[in-house]
């Protein structure tokens, strides 16, 4: 392989952690924003 070969395979490499990173972020922003099932007992018990 020479350095050019190299150097494509590393921003594939690249393109791919940042995609996954992509879907993890969001994953966690929809986390976030749920409730958890915890908390929505406690606020039945109280209404």
């Amino acid at each position: 392989m020479d350095w050019q070969e190299v150097l494509g395979a590393v921003l594939v490499l690249l393109g791919l952690g940042e995609a996954v990173q992509r879907v993890e972020d969001s994953k966690t922003r929809e986390a976030l924003l749920e409730e958890p099932p915890e908390l929505a007992e406690v606020h039945q018990l109280h209404d």
